[in-house]
């Protein structure tokens, strides 16, 4: 009796095999087959991929198989991201989209709704001019994000949403002339490595990095940068939070041209001074007290000289410090 159970649960136990084995080997089929002719469809290092790399598309594929997990479709000709471009073709388990050099010039808000488990997007090399506040909403796994050579002109307040896991963000050779006070206002601590290099920035404030408590690594090279007054206290920050790199340099004003930030003094990073007269002309009798109003700003400090054609005049200024005209014809 026990020998006909055995052999009934060996028998059972090989039918089992044999239906697993055939399963595994569908789904294997699945995948393989599920792939435009143009694409290559793979395992590569543990991972679901399809390379449909110079393959001419002008879209992302429609019948690529649910479970891709890379997507390459560097080189093709796919002009505009639309909504929900790769939810309605049913890629949701795509972790790593790499659409470099694909002329693409729109990208919709909602493009990358809902890829949750996204953790590296290469845009880079293409003709993007501008990015919508929210682009990455619903996309919590995103880790790498590249945006370089593009043609974006500016980033703007809560350009991004509450990104946890971000770490690396590449705005490099861009047209950036201005970064919004609160561009990373939703981001914070898991940003360790930001790319403005080869820009067209010309001043910044440190405020704009505060949120970024880990930052690391800060490239700002290649800008035209204006080393004045407005610009001093973001170098200082730079330079203390270790965050300075090689070759960041000065393009205005002409005497700083090619200095690096490193090597100008304090007192060079300077702004020329605003004078204000409110009253170019005023009367009063021989002998009075009268007051001539001037008022002057700059930084650092300018000193400032009182001349008169005839005479000489007692002046007392508003910090309190007594000073003297002197006539410059005698």
């Amino acid at each position: 009796m026990m020998r006909g159970e055995d052999e009934v649960m060996r028998r059972l136990s090989v039918i089992v095999l044999i239906v697993l084995s055939t399963c595994l080997g569908g789904n294997q089929a699945d995948f393989s087959d599920q792939c435009p002719a143009a694409c290559n469809c793979k395992w590569a290092n543990g991972k679901r991929e399809a390379d449909c790399t110079n393959a001419g598309f002008t879209a992302v594929p429609t019948h690529l198989h649910h479970e891709i997990q890379i997507l390459r479709m560097s080189g093709n000709y796919v002009r505009k991201l639309g909504k929900d471009v790769f939810k309605n073709v049913g890629l949701l388990n795509l972790q790593r989209i790499f659409m470099n050099n694909c002329h693409v010039q729109e990208v919709h808000v909602d493009a990358f709704k809902d890829l949750k488990i996204m953790v590296e997007l290469d845009l880079s090399h293409n003709n993007i001019t501008y990015l919508a506040p929210n682009t990455f909403h619903g996309n919590e796994r995103l880790q790498t994000l590249s945006v370089n050579h593009n043609q974006i002109g500016a980033l703007n307040s809560y350009q991004f949403p509450d990104l946890r896991h971000l770490k690396t963000i590449d705005f490099s050779h861009n047209f950036i002339e201005d970064v919004d006070q609160k561009t990373f206002l939703n981001l914070g601590a898991s940003v360790e490595s930001v790319q403005f290099n080869n820009n067209q920035l010309k001043t910044l404030g440190e405020a704009v990095f505060l949120p970024l408590t880990n930052l690391k690594s800060l490239q700002l090279h290649s800008n035209p940068w204006a080393c004045d007054c407005k610009l001093k206290n973001f170098r200082d920050w730079v330079v203390q939070r270790g965050l300075y790199t090689y070759p960041t340099a000065c393009v205005e004003p002409e005497r700083l041209t090619e200095k690096l930030w490193s090597d100008v003094a304090n007192k060079d990073f300077a702004c020329k001074p605003e004078i204000h007269v409110p009253q170019s002309v005023v009367f009063s009798q021989p002998g009075a007290n009268v007051t001539l109003s001037c008022y002057i700003a700059g930084s650092p400090r300018p000193d400032a000289k009182w001349v008169l054609k005839v005479g000489s005049l007692g002046l007392r200024s508003l910090d309190g410090r007594t000073e003297s005209a002197q006539s410059k014809l005698g």
